[in-house]
């Protein structure tokens, strides 16, 4: 079976454009629509996006997430395996 490498992997940062006229793509309606939780965090943790799901599951709102680090939105995931993941798949560039 081949490896489909996660998003993290597949486009380095910035070489994805938001701006997708050209191709008639609307990806932020496609997940939000999507009945899984995503989360998006930049190198740094910082929450770049969360579609309804994951905001319904974390009892978050978007003011509570876009634009801060995981750790501030959810400090009581530090010395967990949580964070044992997240710095993991960061770090490995692997999804876990």
């Amino acid at each position: 079976m081949p490896h489909t490498p996660s998003l993290n992997t597949a486009f380095p940062p910035g070489s994805v454009s938001t701006d997708h006229t050209q191709t008639g793509l609307d990806f932020s309606a496609l997940l939000d629509a999507s009945p899984d939780a995503v989360m998006t965090m930049d190198r740094d943790f910082c929450i770049t996006y969360a579609n309804p799901q994951a905001l319904r599951v974390s009892h978050l709102t978007l003011s509570d997430t876009i634009g801060r680090t995981y750790w501030d939105v959810r400090p009581m995931a530090q010395g967990t395996l949580v964070e044992e993941n997240l710095l993991a798949a960061m770090r490995e560039r692997t999804p876990r």
